[in-house]
């Protein structure tokens, strides 16, 4: 496999965050200028929404959420606990 096309490459990694920007912004700018201004095509990025990415994303910001807010929570009882 060419080292390049693999999921974890550079290039792969920035093409998704630019396809995320362009989720977040389509409400508020056309989808065709977003994908030029950030120099990815048009059907790329229909691709990515076929595929389920924005599913997969709402679903990291989910759990990042529920993650942060555990260790808060973890993190405020074991405050409670050393000053007792």
């Amino acid at each position: 496999r060419h080292p390049k096309k693999s999921e974890g490459s550079p290039g792969k990694l920035r093409r998704a965050l630019r396809y995320m920007i362009i989720y977040d912004l389509k409400e508020d700018y056309p989808i065709k200028k977003l994908c030029r201004y950030l120099n990815v095509s048009t059907s790329g990025y229909y691709r990515w929404i076929k595929l389920g990415r924005p599913i997969r994303y709402s679903f990291d910001d989910k759990l990042s959420d529920m993650i942060e807010e555990i260790f808060y929570e973890t993190w405020i009882k074991n405050q409670n606990f050393k000053s007792c």
